[in-house]
């Protein structure tokens, strides 16, 4: 089941069973960090009208868990089978590239917990559980964002 969401307050909108999925298909690239969900669902049912820019879909992730993609396209066809709908997401994290940004600074001694919070502080963002061990000094010597931040600092670790 796919939950739609709504892109604001986070509020489950619909859901789109299984039954009414045509085909859908969940890219992840490590090369260059991109995810994107997309899918082609019948478009004769109520949760079509949430189907808008900016709201959410959840999926069931491969292994354990779910994944939030933005909608960032929408486009609704007819066929010779009927009325249809695709969807084009991506990951909903990254819009911490535009969340906020980060001014120059160091941190000195931080916790995984700490060092996270401080990335994220001011965001629709909070930190779960962060099983990490020691600290870590940071030195940030020019403007970035949250996104950036985490993948310039946990490629290093």
């Amino acid at each position: 089941m796919i939950h739609v969401t709504d892109g604001q307050s986070d509020k489950i909108l619909d859901f789109i069973t299984y039954k009414n999925i045509i085909d859908d298909n969940h890219r992840q690239s490590l090369k260059d960090n991109l995810e994107t969900y997309e899918m082609r669902v019948r478009g004769d049912k109520p949760y079509n009208e949430h189907l808008g820019k900016h709201n959410r879909v959840i999926i069931p992730a491969e292994d354990n868990g779910y994944k939030e993609f933005v909608i960032t396209e929408f486009e609704k066809y007819r066929d010779t089978e009927g009325l249809k709908s695709e969807v084009y997401a991506s990951a909903s994290y990254l819009l911490l590239k535009k969340a906020k940004v980060i001014n120059p600074q160091s941190f000195k001694d931080q916790t995984p917990s700490l060092a996270v919070s401080h990335a994220t502080n001011g965001t629709e963002w909070v930190p779960g559980i962060i099983e990490g061990k020691g600290t870590r000094s940071f030195n940030i010597e020019k403007h970035t964002n949250p996104y950036a931040f985490f993948k310039d600092h946990c490629e290093r670790v």
